[in-house]
């Protein structure tokens, strides 16, 4: 389902007159709810879209040593919440072989 003209022309005009702090607080406010709304598939494809297509716009901008910061902090948390006896590491270091 597309989000109608108004309800997404609503939320633009929230976004540019938000401040850093009230984007921050609509972010916990509708987490939750978010969470509540959408089954664990639905929860996990967003989060592949997050990581796949925005988590590069989200660090467009920020130099390497504060995403270096960032990952320290996520990495943590992320060894805890991933079961990472099933995780191929070896994959995730290896640079990806080009396309024929």
């Amino acid at each position: 389902m597309a989000i109608s003209g108004w309800k997404l022309s609503l939320a633009r005009q929230y976004l540019q007159q938000a401040d850093a702090a009230e984007l921050q607080e609509l972010m916990n406010t509708l987490m939750p709810l978010l969470v509540q709304s959408l089954s664990p598939q639905e929860r996990a494809a967003m989060i592949k879209v997050l990581l796949n297509e925005h988590l590069g716009l989200l660090l467009q901008g920020i130099d390497e040593s504060t995403r270096a910061e960032l990952l320290n902090q996520a990495l943590p948390s992320l060894v805890q919440l991933f079961p990472l006896d099933q995780v191929n590491l070896l994959d995730a270091f290896t640079p990806s072989q080009p396309k024929p």
